[in-house]
């Protein structure tokens, strides 16, 4: 218990980790589509989380706007997974960065982004 009381002191955001899971095609060969639905594992982290920006497209068309975060964390993390925080769903952007010091925890890095319009 007292470990999720430090992991909140230090992380003060509460996350949610969804790792997809692989959706085979109509031959049962693997494909590079995931799911992210209700059969995906679902973690609960902490984090903490800074606003990267957001930029809007000046296609014709369409407008998308981009809003990127920057998270830390201690929960592992890969760059398929998408990350639910404050009822929005980010995708990790990359590879995030894994940071192993010699004594201590392990530390995720990882750029997130979410596209909407």
């Amino acid at each position: 218990m007292s470990h999720l009381i430090g992991a909140a002191i230090r992380f003060p955001h509460r996350i949610v980790i969804i790792t997809p899971v692989p959706v085979p095609d109509a031959y049962d060969n693997p494909a590079p589509a995931w799911d992210y639905g209700p059969d995906a594992t679902r973690r609960v982290g902490w984090g903490r989380l800074t606003p990267a920006g957001s930029t809007e497209s000046a296609e014709p068309g369409r407008r998308p706007v981009i809003s990127r975060l920057e998270l830390v964390t201690f929960d592992h993390l890969a760059e398929r997974d998408h990350v639910e925080w404050k009822g929005r769903a980010y995708q990790v952007d990359g590879a995030p960065d894994v940071h192993e010091p010699r004594f201590g925890l392990v530390q995720y890095q990882a750029r997130l982004k979410h596209v909407s319009g």
